[in-house]
This record gives structure tokens, sequence and C-alpha cells, in this order.
């Protein structure tokens, strides 16, 4: 009895994702292989990732029309700081009406106590309503 030849198994979408991101030739830029590559790991989901797709082709048009994108080269401009999402932070307080994150206490199972942000949803959402 001769033995079936083995067929071929079709690679899965995370791994045809992850083949992309790992070629050394980008060919469509730097901010689409970053996408991919936050797609391919699962930090963001591809519904995300086609609205930040849509939002940053919407801007690059903006910008071949003249438009100045001043606030986003503010957020791009910033040095790897110790703490860069705090610099991030501060930068969208000064600019968003927004309520800032709540600061709570919290203990973990180890007995180590940290400080965490929360938003509060009525006040967000009241915030919105008003804006």
């Amino acid at each position: 009895m001769e033995a079936e030849p083995a067929k071929k198994r079709k690679r899965c979408y995370r791994e045809r994702l992850n083949a992309v991101v790992k070629e050394d030739v980008v060919t469509e830029g730097t901010f689409f292989h970053l996408l991919m590559a936050c797609l391919a790991q699962g930090i963001m989901s591809g519904v995300l990732c086609h609205r930040i797709a849509v939002a940053a082709v919407a801007d690059m048009e903006a910008a071949k029309k003249g438009w100045d994108l001043k606030e986003l080269n503010k957020i791009s401009s910033v040095v790897h700081s110790r703490n860069l999402s705090s610099v991030v932070e501060q930068h969208m307080r000064k600019t968003s009406d927004l309520p800032a994150p709540l600061e709570v206490p919290m203990t973990y199972n180890t007995g180590e106590k940290a400080k965490a942000a929360i938003l509060a949803p009525h006040e967000y959402f009241a915030a919105m309503f008003q804006n």
C-alpha cells in the first residue's frame, strides 16, 4: 500500500502577515510596515488598522494641498524619553477639551501599590456631548 503524499497546509492569516513583517525590504513605507506589524502581533485589530490607514491617507491628501500637520508633527518629534507616554499625555491634555484620566490607587496581589489612570465614563461622555 502506497503512502499518500502529504497535503500542503495553507498558511493562516497571521502566518502570512508575520512573513510580510519579517521581510527586509519594505515597499510600502514605514507606516504600512508598522501597521502590518501591529496587526500581525495582535496589538491592534483589523478594523482599527483600517481606520488608522484611512485617516493617514486623508491627512496625506490634505498635506498635499498645503494643510499643516503641526499637532501630529509635535507628537512625532518627541524624542524617546524615560516616560514617552506621559509626554504624549501632557501634549494631549493641552490640546484636548476632554477630561484627564482619574488617578486611582491599585494594590497588586504581591502587595505592591501603584497608581492607575482610568477614564470616568460619565465625565468622558458628558465632555464629548458638550463639544
